[in-house]
Formats: C-alpha cells, sequence, structure tokens
C-alpha cells in the first residue's frame, strides 16, 4: 500500500478532530503550552536536584557497587573486542572511521 499526501492529510484530520472532540490538548497541558512555563536557575535546579536525591531511596536487595563492576567489566570485554576489529582492519590496509583512528590513538 502506497501511502500518499491523502492518507496523511486524511489521518491528521482525523486526530485533529480526535483531539478537539475529547478536549485532549487542554486536558494534558492544562491550556498552557509545555515549554512557556518557567526554567529553573542555578540555585532552584540544585535545590530541585537536592529534593529528589532525598527522596531518592534505594531497594534493599540492589548492590549498585556490584551492578557497576559487571558492568565496566562487559565494556571492557566490548572495548577489547573492538580494538582488536580495528587493529586487524588497520593490518589488512582497510579504511577505518575517524571513530576508529580515536580509539586506536587513545586505547591503552
Amino acid at each position: 500500500m502506497k501511502i500518499g499526501p491523502s492518507i496523511i492529510n486524511e489521518s491528521l484530520h482525523r486526530l485533529k478532530s480526535h483531539l478537539w472532540e475529547n478536549d485532549l490538548s487542554q486536558k494534558y497541558s492544562d491550556g498552557e503550552p509545555p515549554l512557556r512555563s518557567e526554567l529553573f536557575n542555578a540555585e532552584q535546579m540544585e535545590q530541585h536536584g537536592k529534593t529528589l536525591a532525598g527522596l531518592h531511596i534505594l531497594g534493599p536487595e540492589v548492590d549498585p557497587d556490584q551492578q557497576l563492576l559487571s558492568r565496566l567489566a562487559e565494556n571492557e570485554v566490548i572495548l577489547l573486542e573492538v580494538h582488536d576489529l580495528v587493529s586487524e582492519a588497520v593490518k589488512g590496509h582497510r579504511q577505518i572511521t575517524p571513530a576508529g583512528e580515536w580509539l586506536l590513538d587513545n586505547f591503552t
């Protein structure tokens, strides 16, 4: 099925009608566009961060250090594999991306 401008226009028209019929635009935005609300300044953002941090509760069964260490070990394995692949590509005189060059230059 080929989707042309008429199908797109019809879909947009139905969506617009649905929004107006159910007044969803007002229900979810409280009548104010979402990006028009006041933004936090640096001090307000800091206070908000402290408030959120104070509300955060870790579950007793979670060991964040172990999760971090296992994730780092997984990342190490992947980085070693990619380094080997990029090194082989260079040895085979194949072209590599700038990101691959960066990896080789900065891999220690």
